[in-house]
């Protein structure tokens, strides 16, 4: 059995699963969670969406696979889209196609960001932080013409 591959990425290798293995632990795909790196950052975008960075993903020459995830701020089910992410990277080989850029190490390197959940609460300061900057942009833009 194999996964189905996604038809946005182009160079899909495909990758026996063991049969009855619907949800594989981390560790027996050779995927490795590294330790924590400080806090979750939040962006945005030029559509003005706010996004949550989780963490990073790395897939070195041999295929191995590791999970950089933000350790302050990230709750579980975040945590569980992160890992997500890296069971992808498994499957699917990392291109520039989908996301990946390789680093000058020959490592493929991927950041991890998710629309920001509607009831987070340090998104919603940023965002009325962020409206204020641009309110008072805005009147300075006026105030000079």
């Amino acid at each position: 059995m194999t996964l189905s591959p996604d038809p946005y990425i182009q160079d899909y290798d495909p990758i026996p699963i063991v049969d009855g293995l619907s949800s594989p632990n981390l560790d027996d795909l050779g995927i490795v969670v590294q330790p924590g790196d400080g806090p979750v950052k939040y962006w945005i975008d030029g559509d003005n969406q706010m996004w949550k960075e989780l963490g990073f993903h790395s897939v070195d020459a041999e295929g191995g696979i590791a999970v950089w995830p933000h350790d302050q701020g990230l709750t579980d089910d975040e945590a569980d889209t992160l890992r997500d992410y890296a069971v992808d990277a498994f499957v699917h080989k990392p291109s520039t196609e989908s996301g990946w850029a390789r680093g000058l190490d020959g490592d493929w390197h991927s950041s991890v960001s998710i629309l920001v959940d509607e009831d987070d609460a340090a998104a919603a300061r940023i965002a009325a932080a962020h409206a204020r900057i641009m309110r008072l942009a805005h009147k300075r833009r006026l105030a000079a013409a």
